[in-house]
């Protein structure tokens, strides 16, 4: 069975990079894809099949947070990233 996703839905999508980005589903389309506007990245709208999507653990406001925790942290142990 193929999960359904409905406009204004927060989800994870694989960006064209190859990244889980947290988005928000702004057009369903056929055969279970979605079209995800990626958070933070205006005009990177992206069609998505449905193996490219799954729910957030986090809200976005958390997933930020924690993404740069991630990276001050990382600069902490080594100042030269």
């Amino acid at each position: 069975m193929m999960a359904s996703f409905d406009v204004g839905q927060r989800i994870q999508a694989v960006d064209q990079n190859g990244h889980w980005v947290g988005g928000q589903v702004v057009e369903v389309c056929d055969e279970g894809k979605v079209v995800v506007a990626f958070t933070g990245w205006p005009g990177y709208d992206r069609v998505v099949g449905p193996q490219e999507i799954r729910t957030p653990l986090l809200p976005v406001e958390q997933q930020m947070r924690s993404k740069w925790a991630i990276l001050l942290s990382s600069r902490c142990l080594n100042p030269s990233i």
